[in-house]
Parts: structure tokens; sequence; C-alpha cells
């Protein structure tokens, strides 16, 4: 079974030690700039890594094909080589969203539920990972949550004290809800950790 294939992230130090020649790190810089923008603009659309699973499986891996070229390229440094590997690249990211259409895929819907913290940052919560890219480019948010994100979050707080009193309150008693929640400070940590020792 296929798996996703994404750009790594490119190599951050524009130093051309990294690349044959200074010429190829401008080159890479450049390309792979062009190459964002391009795949960018359609994750907002169509959702992060969303695109090739509208399509059948082999348009899919014959992209995916294509993402392991680019990566090759980025990893030899040959600004030549990223040059034509992002061109075919963005060709193919333009062929996913062909088939999608002619497909009927909806793109995403960026259904989204906000909230302000009570220190006043605004967060938002969004159905699906794919999601995210739409919300967060709006520059409304301070940070976007998936629903699946969501989940770990709870599951992780249950796991702790807090979390099971919160756990057991909402079990016992139907529609109670969460006001506010109270942290110890490090100092009430220490104090209860500062116990006296039994023996």
């Amino acid at each position: 079974m296929a798996t996703r294939k994404r750009v790594p992230k490119s190599k951050t130090s524009r130093e051309w030690r990294f690349y044959p020649s200074e010429r190829d790190a401008d080159k890479c810089q450049a390309a792979l700039a062009t190459y964002d923008a391009a795949v960018r603009a359609r994750e907002v659309h169509w959702g992060i890594d969303r695109l090739p699973l509208l399509v059948e499986a082999e348009l899919r891996d014959r992209f995916w094909a294509q993402m392991d070229v680019l990566n090759r390229a980025i990893e030899k440094g040959s600004g030549v080589e990223v040059e034509d590997a992002v061109a075919s690249t963005i060709r193919g990211v333009e062929a996913l969203e062909r088939r999608a259409i002619e497909l009927g895929a909806e793109p995403v819907s960026g259904e989204v539920w906000e909230e302000t913290t009570p220190s006043g940052a605004v967060v938002a919560v969004c159905r699906d990972k794919a999601e995210i890219a739409k919300i967060r480019d709006s520059g409304r948010v301070d940070r976007v949550y998936a629903m699946s994100e969501v989940a770990a979050i709870v599951e992780a707080f249950e796991d702790g004290k807090a979390g099971e009193v919160t756990k057991k309150v909402k079990s016992l008693f139907e529609g109670a809800t969460i006001e506010s929640i109270k942290p110890k400070t490090p100092a009430q940590v220490v104090a209860s950790l500062d116990d006296e020792i039994p023996f």
C-alpha cells in the first residue's frame, strides 16, 4: 500500500556549503519557494495532504513517485534538477486538482467553532486536520485544533488527577460543565510534595 509523500523542510540555511555551489543554493531556494506557494494555495482550498486522496490510486501513486523524484533532487542539492522536479511536481498537483474536480470532490468547508480563552486567546476547533490550513490562514485565531487533537488532549487530561475528578463529576451530574480550571501554582505543588514521611 502506498504511503503519503511530503517534501521535507528545505535546508533553512542558504550557505552554499550545503549545495554544490552558491548558484545551486539560490536556484533550489527559489524553486522551493515557488513549490510552497503553489501547494499552499491548494492546501487552503482542498485541505492539507487531502488532494492525492481524492483521486484514483494510479494517479495518486504517479504523483507520489514524482514527489520521490523531487525529494531526491533536494537531497542532491542540484539547482537545475530541483527546478525541473518542482515544475513537474506542480504539474502533478494541477493534474490532481483537475481530476478531483472531475470526480466531483468538494473543497474543505472551513467549518469552525471558536472560543476565547480566559487569557484572551482565540482558539478554533475544526472537524478535520485537512481544514487547519484554511482556518489558520484567515489570521483571526491564535491556535487551531482538529477534533482528533481535541480527543487526544481530553484523553491525556482525563488520565491525570484533575481529569479523573472531572470525568466522575460529568458522569454523576448530567449537564455539568467546566467553568474554569485552576492548576496548582509551583509553590502549591512543592508544598503538597513536602509532606511528612510517616516513619
